[in-house]
């Protein structure tokens, strides 16, 4: 992924083993915190995308010359018309679920998602937003926790998402 705002070009991160996340929880836990897990889709997904380009590949609406995001990427939306996209986002949600307790529930992001991602016509691309948030609900409201998310999650075509389905 390319350097952002200067942070340079030299490696840095990793990965936290489920061993590492079970130990973080129960830290947390022995001092009455509670851990919020944060999967910001469907923006935010260059590296998901770039990594199983197999599986996210044919999610891109346009893998160049598209919008572009504010931080600068083209390519890095997870289109909701795919059924590559519900896939992913189940085996990710199951073990984030599987992981963190998220008595407070699960919070998707859902934000920064440049106009065009979808299709040309501002009202499909409202609707299709509006489909994956309400996925999304009822995936968590299903599995005892609810859906956390930026002010522009509960934007439906229609005004806020009010119930689940």
């Amino acid at each position: 992924i390319e350097p952002q705002y200067g942070g340079g070009p030299d490696r840095y991160g990793g990965f936290y083993s489920h061993e590492d996340i079970r130990e973080v929880v129960k830290y947390a836990a022995d001092r009455a915190i509670h851990i919020v897990p944060e999967i910001d889709v469907p923006g935010h997904c260059y590296a998901a995308i770039r990594a199983l380009p197999l599986i996210l590949g044919n999610t891109v609406r346009k893998p160049t010359g598209g919008p572009r995001s504010v931080q600068g990427f083209e390519a890095n939306v997870l289109n909701p018309a795919s059924q590559a996209t519900y896939a992913f986002l189940e085996a990710v949600l199951s073990e984030v679920l599987e992981l963190f307790p998220a008595q407070r529930g699960v919070h998707i992001g859902m934000d920064e998602i440049p106009h065009g991602a979808w299709s040309d016509d501002a009202k499909e691309e409202e609707e299709l937003k509006a489909f994956l948030a309400q996925w999304l609900q009822n995936f968590l409201v299903q599995r005892g926790t609810r859906l956390l998310g930026w002010e522009e999650a509960f934007y439906a075509a229609n005004g806020l998402l009010s119930e689940v389905r």
